[in-house]
């Protein structure tokens, strides 16, 4: 939607409260912000009166995908599910997410904090920065949810509620489409696998076990309900003041399988890995050191956490299977629609990280603890 007419949307038909009134101003600034795939993402601030809150984020959905073009049709109910994610989050793990304010559900606008002094983490992790608290705030962010939420810590029928408050069929469907269907298809128009890339798809493409495996994990997506899920949690997912970090961005939360959250996680430090592993920077030579070490940080801040209630068994699938997720994010980021920003014209970097995913979902089943886990995405 035109900048001027998501204005006269907000002047006109939202029923603000008092301390959000000022971004229907006159004299309110509005920012267009972000790089974000889904939706318009505004930051409002008041010139003359503040008031209590003197700048907000305004997030729109839009009814298509954004960075695909109106073709792309995706429904509006996805800010909705931010704002009803936003509040739980907030009240599980408070400070690790913004506030959520407002949220108008016939215009699908959300209103939210401003998170002012912070940056995209995963731009700063890009740039050479990488704080040991933010990694810590992210895991700890991960593991709270996962905890809370649990089907083993609620009453059968708050779980029940939960499920169906989450549905979000969707924002379910287009990860569906996107994370297990699409990448996989050889020569499906969405897939933008370099050259260099698709020179070595048939490590994929003509794999019938690797094929087979990715089906079992996407019929675990679709049906395993194991706890409140961020849906997409990546590290452009979280934002950073140099020190601590926030979680943005939900509108794909969902109950479903934990290990899909922490095995996309994890994968993309193991793409900012070698991106910087093969291109370092020129003030930050051994930088790719301090991320395989967010990485391990990761992996054992939020199994060693999840161990305190899940008995062995269910651990060890947790593990064995956050291991295969992490190898079909490896994947479907090299050969799908959604390629990786800093391995852009990196290719061997590219091709490092598609073969260190097939041997991730190959191999999964072999992974027993934790450390297994690690030793198996080993980066060197």
């Amino acid at each position: 939607m035109a900048l001027e007419a998501l204005k006269e949307r907000v002047r006109t038909r939202l029923i603000l409260p008092a301390e959000l009134q000022f971004v229907q101003s006159d004299d309110a600034t509005w920012h267009e912000v972000g790089d974000g795939n889904l939706n318009d993402v505004i930051q409002i601030t008041s010139k003359s009166d503040p008031g209590i809150i003197k700048s907000i984020v305004l997030k729109h959905a839009p009814p298509y995908i954004k960075i695909l073009g109106p073709e792309y049709l995706l429904s509006t109910s996805r800010n909705n599910i931010e704002y009803a994610s936003l509040v739980k989050f907030d009240e599980i793990c408070p400070g690790l997410v913004p506030k959520p304010y407002f949220c108008d559900e016939e215009e699908h606008i959300l209103l939210m904090e401003n998170l002012q002094g912070y940056t995209s983490y995963r731009m700063d992790i890009i740039g050479g920065n990488i704080g040991d608290q933010a990694v810590i705030d992210v895991a700890e962010f991960t593991l709270q949810l996962h905890t809370f939420t649990h089907r083993r810590k609620m009453k059968t029928d708050e779980f029940t509620a939960m499920i169906e408050q989450f549905r979000n069929a969707a924002m379910v469907e287009l990860t569906d489409q996107y994370f297990f269907k699409r990448p996989w298809i050889r020569g499906d128009p969405t897939n933008k696998a370099s050259k260099e890339v698709m020179a070595h798809a048939s490590l994929v493409y003509d794999d019938q076990i690797l094929l087979g495996h990715v089906e079992d994990l996407r019929q675990k997506f679709l049906t395993q309900k194991d706890c409140l899920l961020h849906g997409d949690l990546h590290t452009g997912s979280a934002m950073t003041d140099g020190e601590h970090a926030k979680v943005i961005d939900p509108e794909f939360a969902f109950v479903g399988p934990a290990a899909f959250d922490v095995g996309m996680l994890i994968a993309n430090y193991i793409f900012h890995y070698y991106a910087h592993l093969n291109q370092p920077l020129e003030n930050s030579v051994n930088f790719h050191e301090r991320i395989k070490l967010a990485f391990q940080r990761t992996v054992e801040h939020y199994f060693k956490g999840m161990a305190s209630f899940l008995d062995q068994i269910e651990l060890g699938t947790l593990i064995r299977d956050t291991a295969a997720y992490t190898g079909c994010e490896l994947l479907r980021r090299m050969l799908g629609a959604a390629p990786v920003v800093d391995l852009l014209n990196r290719p061997e970097s590219q091709i490092t990280c598609m073969k260190l995913g097939v041997g991730a979902v190959r191999r999964h089943e072999g992974v027993k603890t934790y450390q297994d886990l690690i030793r198996l995405l080993e980066m060197e």
